[in-house]
């Protein structure tokens, strides 16, 4: 997904161990996880999808086993003047330097089973 006109484009990476096919498919399905029982309610990425849906927008990730995951939320830019805010937003320096290798990325500009 290349950035549209007005639009914002949010990226979020980690240096974990990625996501098989599997899991790939399930990514934004709500309740699904891979933690042990107890640790994880399935929930984050499903609210994640959800919240960016409603606002007319799209996610898209691409993941590697070993190497990590790559996150970018495409969301519509205000169409005016935004009201200030109190403090400043915060600079995040990221540690990751992303996927090296080839591969694209997966797409959820509809819905969640458009992932694959």
């Amino acid at each position: 997904m290349e950035a549209r006109p007005a639009e914002v484009i949010v990226t979020v990476s980690d240096s974990g161990t990625g996501m098989s096919d599997e899991v790939k498919a399930r990514a934004f399905e709500p309740f699904f996880t891979t933690k042990p029982p107890g640790e994880g309610t399935g929930l984050g990425l499903a609210t994640v999808f959800g919240l960016v849906q409603q606002n007319k927008g799209g996610i898209e990730f691409k993941t590697e086993s070993g190497v990590g995951t790559v996150f970018r939320v495409h969301l519509p830019a205000s169409p005016g003047p935004v009201d200030e805010v109190s403090a400043p937003p915060a600079r995040v320096e990221s540690r990751s330097q992303g996927l090296q290798s080839g591969g694209g990325f997966y797409s959820s500009r509809t819905s969640p089973a458009s992932v694959s």
